[in-house]
């Protein structure tokens, strides 16, 4: 008895530890690609929001206001040229890409520099149709808790 115990904890404590290394190999190898200040980023052609869920009457939700919110700031720096916006649009019932795009129109930028992706239905596929599809984004728009998970996957996939 003594000893599954012994064994249980140890498989528990080598799975947390290896969860844990895994984690900070990701931080840092992302941590010289994030940015908390906007005159500190360098100048890119476009700039991909990832999608955040929207309100039932069409409003962004705070996630997605603060990331559509700070691409409104880097393009009127002129720290990019254009906005790649990437969300769900699975359902006739559901779209999160077109109120993105009307909200940047209603915040000053030029519909010619909105591109949108509708087929961004996760994180992965919005990273592999930029590059693939789009061919273009080198910036990403994330909130803080998931940003070294949402480099990493660009990062280690541009072969």
């Amino acid at each position: 008895m003594k000893r599954t115990f012994l064994f249980f904890l140890l498989i528990t404590v080598s799975i947390a530890f290896l969860i844990t290394l895994i984690f900070w190999i990701i931080h840092f190898q992302s941590r010289s690609y994030i940015y908390t200040d906007a005159a500190l980023v360098p100048k890119s052609q476009t700039a991909l929001i990832l999608g955040a869920s929207t309100l039932p009457n069409g409003d962004l939700s705070d996630v997605l206001k603060h990331r559509v919110d700070t691409g409104i700031v880097l393009y009127k720096l002129g720290k990019v040229e254009k906005i790649l916006m990437s969300g769900d649009n699975g359902t006739t019932t559901y779209n999160e890409v077109n109120p993105v795009r009307e909200y940047l129109l209603a915040h000053g930028v030029s519909d010619q520099d909105i591109f949108l992706d509708h087929a961004g239905f996760d994180t992965y596929s919005s990273m592999y149709r930029a590059r693939d599809i789009f061919l273009s984004v080198q910036l990403l728009l994330s909130p803080n808790h998931s940003i070294s998970l949402d480099l990493f996957i660009p990062l280690e996939s541009s072969d």
